[in-house]
């Protein structure tokens, strides 16, 4: 397993923040038993800087407890997957989590939550400080990096919601693209 090394000072900073790569770049892993996983991603389309955002909450069973999707507007793909990392924590609090890791595919976005001194690109600096905000308000959030191939589930609701063809009902009655990525996530990954 790979981790980012945080100064000490800054560690004590974050301490109720922790960070590794998933130890299966290309397969998502779940959580700890009883114990949620919200993936998110973002879809953005640079010509008419549209994007379709999504979080997909699931448990250690890899079951679908809950989920997320919009089509928004952001200036830049940074700024799109911070608005999907947002719209995660947003659906946390509505499932009343107070301890949950949060994945997501941008490694700027989950250093920059880790290290409370770092900077982002200007068109996510905004966002990135209220995400800050609203993740001090749970007791606990693991933030994770996660390969695209990792995050299947969260990148194709984005990418439906983008093109404006994502059921309202997507959760409880998910289209069978998604049905197939929950399964195999759900089957863990190779030996």
């Amino acid at each position: 397993m790979e981790f980012l090394q945080i100064p000490q000072h800054l560690h004590n900073a974050c301490h109720s923040k922790t960070f590794s790569r998933t130890s299966h770049d290309t397969h998502w892993t779940a959580p700890k038993v009883s114990h949620l996983k919200v993936n998110t991603d973002a879809t953005w389309d640079s010509s008419t800087n549209s994007c379709g955002i999504a979080a997909v909450v699931r448990d250690s069973n890899g079951l679908l407890v809950g989920g997320s999707s919009r089509f928004d507007m952001a200036s830049s793909p940074l700024a799109a997957e911070a608005l999907a990392i947002q719209l995660g924590l947003t659906l946390a609090s509505s499932l009343s989590l107070s301890s949950f890791q949060l994945e997501s595919d941008s490694l700027v976005l989950i250093s920059a939550f880790l290290n409370p001194l770092s900077t982002v690109d200007w068109s996510a600096s905004q966002l990135v400080s209220r995400i800050r905000s609203q993740a001090a308000l749970f007791h606990r959030v693991n933030w994770h990096w996660a390969s695209r191939r990792a995050n299947r589930a969260a990148d194709l609701v984005a990418a439906l919601a983008l093109h404006r063809v994502c059921i309202d009902d997507w959760t409880s009655n998910p289209p069978p693209s998604l049905m197939r990525i929950l399964l195999f996530d759900a089957a863990g990954p190779p030996p």
